[in-house]
């Protein structure tokens, strides 16, 4: 029953705004069934009817259709380090992944308890708030933080904490994996391996195999700092441009042999042009020049972490869509 209404959705948001003689030519359905699947989404609020009329092409003008995407909301909240402080950023965004509110907290701890006291206050403001995006730095396995830069979330299982305490469905996803996402949404890319390396502490590496996040067996594929290639990676290697740029021709060479991605993406904010020359010149006495893969230099990863968690969210929220629409909790 919800293959009909998940096409007209998909229809409205590619046209911004359409007919339902032209939802029907796009989507196969009848002009019965479109009208009917259309008249249950405006009554939900879901689908707005437009007070103008459109030209239909000849005869009486029809009227249009658009998606309301603020029909529902998300609420997204990401760990990040600024100077070597934590920072908490939390934003509601629309079914467009657009921003309705967002503002960034720094935190001398942080836990499950003060994560709560910034997510309750939006979540009780906004009814309309029906999934949570929660993004860290480490590692989740069956629920459990198992690695983390943040030492005080290891342990923990916050998917399970949030549901219980919000009722709503929650994602836990690492930061660069969302990284990941978040850049191919922007950019595009078929197999893709995007490499972060924080000021301070290990590289870790998102995973995109023809175009879908890869996260292996227990969510730890990109762990790239077990790698054992006798790598001390540290600040001081960091600070070292080219022992630095050999090491990064290394760990690329080591991926590439496993996964042959088309594009290597390396984010730090150490990194400069200089550093990309480099590195590809080491890669090319490691690798055959066959397979070497296209090096791109991002200094973006705030934007791509804030929008690969956006995008995994809303994929969650959508998966849980029609159940939503049944719940009689909804006013």
């Amino acid at each position: 029953k919800e293959i009909n209404p998940d096409l007209v959705r998909r229809t409205l948001k590619e046209r911004k705004r359409a007919t339902v003689r032209q939802i029907a030519q796009a989507t196969g359905l009848s002009i019965v069934t479109v009208t009917a699947v259309l008249q249950e989404l405006a009554a939900q609020n879901e689908v707005m009817e437009e007070a103008d009329l459109v030209p239909s092409g000849g005869g009486r003008p029809a009227r249009g259709y658009r998606y309301n995407y603020d029909f529902a909301h998300a609420a997204i909240v990401y760990l990040y380090e600024d100077h070597g402080d934590w920072t908490v950023h939390r934003a509601v965004i629309n079914l467009a992944g657009q921003p309705v509110c967002e503002d960034d907290t720094a935190m001398e701890r942080v836990d499950l308890a003060c994560l709560e006291e910034i997510l309750s206050p939006v979540i009780a403001s906004d009814p309309r708030i029906r999934a949570v995006g929660f993004g860290h730095p480490g590692v989740e396995v069956d629920g459990k933080i198992i690695v983390s830069d943040c030492e005080m979330l290891l342990g923990m299982s916050p998917a399970s904490y949030f549901e219980s305490l919000y009722h709503l469905p929650v994602i836990v996803e690492n930061d660069v994996n969302c990284a990941a996402v978040g850049f191919g949404e922007e950019k595009g890319h078929g197999t893709m391996a995007y490499l972060y390396f924080p000021d301070r502490g290990c590289p870790g590496a998102g995973i995109i195999i023809d175009g879908m996040l890869y996260k292996g067996k227990g969510n730890f594929a990109g762990e790239v700092k077990s790698i054992p290639l006798g790598i001390e990676w540290n600040r001081s290697l960091y600070r070292s441009s080219d022992p630095f740029c050999r090491a990064a021709a290394q760990l690329i060479a080591a991926i590439s042999s496993v996964l042959n991605p088309e594009l290597v993406v390396l984010n730090g904010s150490f990194i400069n042009t200089s550093h990309i020359a480099a590195i590809m010149g080491h890669c090319h006495d490691l690798l055959p020049p066959e397979i070497l893969p296209i090096l791109f230099r991002s200094d973006t990863f705030a934007a791509d972490y804030r929008r690969g968690l956006s995008k995994r969210t809303l994929a969650l929220l959508a998966s849980g869509l029609a159940l939503i629409h049944k719940s009689d909790t909804i006013g």
